[in-house]
């Protein structure tokens, strides 16, 4: 009896356990030629809060094979990855899938008799911005395919929603009437005009003003707008759609001259969201106030939060949501006044290590940042004249660790040689130090005292209070 087979009759023995949960089990068989790796990942979506995704890697057998085991209630995508080719699949529970590929170009050699695979691999190639186009990062949580941003940046507001709205039609005229259409399951059908649907939505309200389109535009956007029923629990599996609930919410408090930041003004955007959005269903509003304080939580404010989280815990209805906003208040709070800063050991420009903990003694502005960030560019570049002022203290230590996903990106980016202090690298969002830090969103600031503490209250380096401030600390 072969392994494979051993596997699968402990599946099947094992998987009685399970009759009770609402999870169902789904196989995926594979075989790569000429594997890059000596494994295969699959990462999706489990979160709608936190954005959380379950990851899981599969060792490959020696001839390239391999058996991946999911878990989950309902169908959704699920990123297939291979070093660093990646593809999306469409996954329904219960079924059993077979996929063959090349190593070195995933998505073009992917065969599998699947149709809704089929389909999705050949939507992914023509697509030009569909799934896997590096994307601009925008706030609250919004991510804008690069190809996209690139065509809408130079234009104007009416030309920008006219390229928008044809860019939506075309893409829906292709799902609805691509010759393969009607051979494809409802569930792909549906996530696939969601997927459209939610992504043009969401970047169509980050980059349109409506009060500058024409009265005809304008109308038409509102009309778009109006559409989308909220009344009921849209697709939670959808990470896009999580992103329009956010930039849903952002838009109509700004449009009701209720203009909040989502991060500064952090209380009024939730009381707002309770008061002004009543057509909308609960349940989604529990997710937008859920990802609000989620994303909003770290040691200065978890303080002022507490409150807003036990209106919170009270009013959800789902444990989970609950739950996953509670383990972030309890994150956040082992960063308040007095707990130790992580240690870490990063390297510099030079290649030479950088050890936290070896700077005991001396006072941390800890600065986290990527070149993507625009706020974290304006916060580096208005602390110019404070971090002037201070250069002369010995006991004091500026460190900006970039979480780029490539190092040269880091170290070719404008702002490292007109930003004095110490810079350091760690390799992207899901380092093991962006980790330790519980980082969400950027900009993040720490400062660590002389005996390497956290100090949960301060003022931004760019304040002029910020200088009188690190004085008081060094004369402690």
């Amino acid at each position: 009896m072969c392994m494979r087979q051993i596997i699968l009759i402990l599946l099947l023995f094992l998987g009685g356990s399970q009759i009770l949960s609402s999870q169902v089990q789904t196989l995926v068989f594979g075989k790569i030629i000429d594997p890059i790796t000596d494994n295969v990942e699959t990462r999706f979506l489990v979160d709608p809060i936190s954005a959380q995704q379950k990851v899981s890697q599969t060792i490959l057998d020696a001839d390239g094979s391999f058996l991946i085991v999911l878990n989950f209630d309902s169908a959704r995508f699920v990123d297939l990855i291979h070093g660093k080719e990646k593809t999306r699949l469409f996954i329904i529970p219960g079924q059993e899938y077979h996929l063959s590929f090349e190593g070195k170009a995933l998505i073009k050699s992917l065969k599998t008799q699947d149709r809704d695979n089929q389909f999705l691999q050949e939507f992914q190639e023509e697509i030009g911005w569909a799934f896997y186009d590096n994307s601009i990062h925008g706030m609250p949580a919004l991510l804008t395919p690069r190809t996209m941003y690139n065509q809408l940046k130079p234009l104007g507001w009416n030309a920008r929603f006219i390229w928008l709205d044809n860019e939506r039609r075309q893409v829906n005229h292709y799902l609805r009437m691509h010759p393969k259409i009607a051979t494809i399951s409802p569930d792909l059908s549906k996530h696939l005009l969601d997927y459209v649907k939610f992504q043009m939505l969401s970047v169509q309200l980050r980059f349109i003003q409506p009060d500058s389109l024409s009265n005809q535009l304008s109308t038409q956007f509102y009309d778009e707008l109006k559409k989308v029923n909220l009344t009921t629990l849209g697709n939670s599996n959808l990470g896009y759609y999580q992103m329009f609930l956010d930039e849903y919410a952002w838009f109509q408090l700004e449009n009701n001259s209720k203009g909040v930041d989502y991060f500064e003004d952090w209380k009024a955007f939730y009381d707002l969201v309770e008061t002004e959005l009543t057509e909308v269903n609960p349940a989604v509003i529990d997710i937008i106030l859920g990802r609000l304080l989620y994303r909003n939580l770290n040691p200065k404010k978890a303080q002022a939060i507490a409150p807003y989280l036990d209106k919170y815990l009270k009013r959800n209805q789902s444990d989970a949501n609950a739950q996953a906003v509670l383990n972030r208040y309890q994150l956040a709070a082992k960063y308040a006044d007095g707990t130790s800063a992580p240690d870490f050991t990063l390297r510099d420009l030079s290649g030479n290590e950088v050890k936290l903990s070896d700077l005991k003694g001396k006072i941390v502005y800890l600065s986290f940042w990527a070149s993507w960030c625009s706020r974290c560019i304006e916060e580096m570049s208005a602390a110019k004249e404070n971090r002037a002022k201070l250069m002369k203290e010995d006991d004091l230590v500026f460190l900006y660790v970039s979480i780029d996903d490539k190092e040269s990106t880091w170290k070719n980016h404008y702002m490292v040689p007109l930003t004095s202090g110490k810079h350091l690298y760690a390799p992207g969002a899901k380092s093991k130090v962006a980790k330790d830090y519980g980082l969400l969103s950027l900009p993040r600031y720490f400062l660590i005292d002389k005996n390497g503490k956290f100090v949960s209250k301060f003022p931004k380096s760019s304040e002029p209070a910020f200088i009188d401030f690190i004085q008081a600390e060094l004369n402690k």
